[in-house]
């Protein structure tokens, strides 16, 4: 999604249909990525930017609390658990300032929403999903 999706990442595709362009100096340059654009000496200029911040943070803050916070109270009560449970809500708490700071000083309201949805929309897509017809085949 932010890196690379059979060739350039889906994120800088919606920036470029959404009218933004690479800038170096004054003149508008063809880029398929961020990354090229960069590595040229450019800068992204207009169209819709979707925080990939705002995308990881969630998903990563959603996926760790699906598979290691939410079983914890039916987890026996080992040191190891205790010590994965610590660590994880450790790093949730980072991710939460991470955003916070993404939001206050990054992306515009409407980045930070669509970036946002995204991540949420992805967590739901693997762990909220409609069962499939496959899941349910008479054995």
């Amino acid at each position: 999604m932010t890196q690379w999706c059979f060739g350039a990442p889906l994120f800088d595709r919606v920036f470029l249909m959404t009218g933004g362009s690479c800038l170096i100096g004054p003149s508008s340059v063809p880029a398929a990525s961020m990354r090229a654009c960069r590595s040229a000496g450019g800068s992204w200029s207009g169209g819709h930017d979707i925080s990939g911040h705002c995308f990881l943070l969630l998903h990563s803050t959603l996926f760790l609390v699906e598979e290691v916070i939410r079983p914890l109270p039916r987890a026996n009560r080992s040191l190891h658990r205790t010590v994965v449970g610590v660590a994880s809500v450790s790093l949730v708490a980072v991710w939460v300032v991470m955003l916070h700071f993404t939001a206050k000083f990054f992306h515009g309201p409407l980045e930070l929403i669509s970036g946002s949805v995204l991540g949420i929309a992805f967590w739901a897509a693997m762990y909220y999903r409609r069962p499939s017809t496959v899941d349910h085949l008479p054995e």
